[in-house]
């Protein structure tokens, strides 16, 4: 596996990988070997949520139950379970909301797909601006307090 994963990451500056389903101490050995940073996406209320060892992994993406469906979530979960690794919100993100997540969750970063579209898959150049400016303008004014 290790060739394909190099010929895939070859060449496009990868500094690290987010993995969805389970990761085997054999995959995680991989991506160590080549020197990538792991970032593991939990679902909020799965039981892989309250039982991973984040240990193995450099960052904890939280979805939302349906992850990849855009759908809100509440992130209540993640003061809950007490993560020690970074966490990056994930899940039904928009410009509007974000704000609210960064000032209420200690998430170290947010991730956002189907919330800056104009259509499923198409990403609106204007929405994108949005979420940006309103997530550093979130995660500033968080540091400030």
């Amino acid at each position: 596996v290790s060739d394909s994963i190099e010929a895939d990451l070859g060449g496009v500056g990868v500094d690290a990988v987010q993995v969805h389903g389970e990761l085997s101490e054999a995959l995680l050995d991989e991506f160590r070997s080549l020197d990538l940073g792991v970032i593991k996406a939990l679902s909020v209320g799965s039981e892989e949520f309250a039982s991973f060892d984040e240990e193995r992994v450099d960052a904890i993406l939280v979805d939302g139950p349906v992850p990849g469906s855009g759908t809100a979530h509440s992130f209540d979960g993640v003061r809950e379970r007490g993560f020690r690794r970074p966490v990056i919100a994930a899940g039904g993100l928009t410009a509007l909301s974000v704000t609210a997540v960064i000032g209420a969750h200690d998430v170290w970063g947010v991730d956002v797909a189907s919330g800056v579209e104009s259509a499923p898959g198409v990403k609106d150049p204007l929405r994108v601006t949005e979420f940006v400016e309103a997530a550093r303008r979130s995660f500033v004014a968080r540091a400030a307090t």
